[in-house]
């Protein structure tokens, strides 16, 4: 009778480690796609941040254009846009 209660604890014991082990690698790959994910969100809006500021730069050229145009009553056309003006490298490379 006492090796049946052993053989139980035993068993109960394995199982209860065996829960554990598979509760701390589900936590720890759960916080690992979570920081994966993180990071893949930073570099997006950095790069998204560096096209906002080219473009805010050509913007800024353009409008420095204009006016000087404007200023000099040059006759119309206007300046154009500058070429690459709210061009998106999708690919992520610049």
């Amino acid at each position: 009778m006492t090796e049946s209660i052993i053989s139980a604890l035993i068993g109960t014991g394995g199982v209860a480690v065996g829960a554990c082990v598979q509760f701390v690698a589900t936590w720890a790959k759960t916080r690992s796609d979570k920081d994966t994910d993180a990071s893949r969100l930073l570099i997006e809006a950095q790069r998204q941040l560096d096209q906002s500021a080219r473009d805010r730069q050509l913007l800024w050229l353009w409008n420095r254009e204009l006016v000087d145009a404007i200023w000099r009553r040059v006759p119309p056309p206007p300046p154009s846009a500058p070429d690459g003006l709210f061009q998106d490298n999708d690919d992520g490379k610049e």
